[in-house]
């Protein structure tokens, strides 16, 4: 959820009027390495204006596996 929350902030700070943000689920993928750095990639479509054509963007968050906290999120299209 905090993945998702901050790739959500990020759209918005990209394209101020999105009108409507929907992750896919069935593209989420969660790995985790030896060190406790998590990645969560996944996909999703945005509305960048109010009746525009619906975009595709894709996440990759770096999350720490022992707090929990998003270190870093990479939006990409």
């Amino acid at each position: 959820a905090a993945c998702e929350s901050s790739a959500a902030s990020e759209l918005k700070r990209r394209w101020p009027s999105v009108s409507r943000i929907v992750f896919n689920s069935e593209t989420r993928q969660l790995s985790q390495d030896a060190t406790g750095l998590a990645r969560l990639r996944g996909q999703g479509t945005a509305e960048p204006q109010v009746g525009g054509p619906s975009t595709h963007f894709s996440y990759d968050c770096a999350i720490d596996a022992r707090s929990g906290r998003v270190s870093s999120v990479q939006l990409g299209q």
